[in-house]
């Protein structure tokens, strides 16, 4: 795992923050990263695309992403899937 602060990055403007995450994410596929990598972005003001309308924005489940700087969290995706499979579910 790496994370990277970026606490002068789109600290006030999420969408912008939102944007860049886009752009980081949509060539992982193309270049076949996305078996060796997974992105996981964290900002203080996020905000799930869909979870304003239905929750609101304060819905506890948008703070599962949510951070006091905007974050990029780099994840192996090999540790992911073991670390998945390890969560007992039933």
């Amino acid at each position: 795992t790496t994370l990277l602060i970026v606490p002068d990055f789109s600290i006030q403007n999420v969408e912008a923050f939102t944007s860049f995450t886009d752009t980081l994410t949509h060539p992982l596929e193309p270049l076949g990263i996305e078996k060796l990598i997974q992105l996981v972005y964290f900002h203080p003001q996020w905000v799930f695309r869909d979870g304003a309308d239905r929750m609101g924005d304060q819905s506890a489940a948008n703070f599962a992403r949510r951070s006091p700087f905007p974050m990029i969290n780099i994840l192996r995706t090999k540790q992911v899937r073991l670390a998945q499979k390890s969560i007992p579910t039933g």
